[in-house]
């Protein structure tokens, strides 16, 4: 999972674009990201 940080977005909070190299961890790797995102640990693999 790549996780890039982009501009602030307009709210005033950062915006990640996730690249997933796969479909089957799409989902949850791009959720693990966003938690991140917002301070929050999910626990998931």
């Amino acid at each position: 999972m790549f996780c890039v940080l982009l501009d602030p977005a307009p709210f005033g909070e950062f915006r990640y674009e996730c690249f997933i190299a796969t479909l089957v961890r799409e989902i949850r790797n791009a959720e693990k990201c966003f938690n991140l995102k917002r301070g929050t640990v999910v626990n998931g693999k």
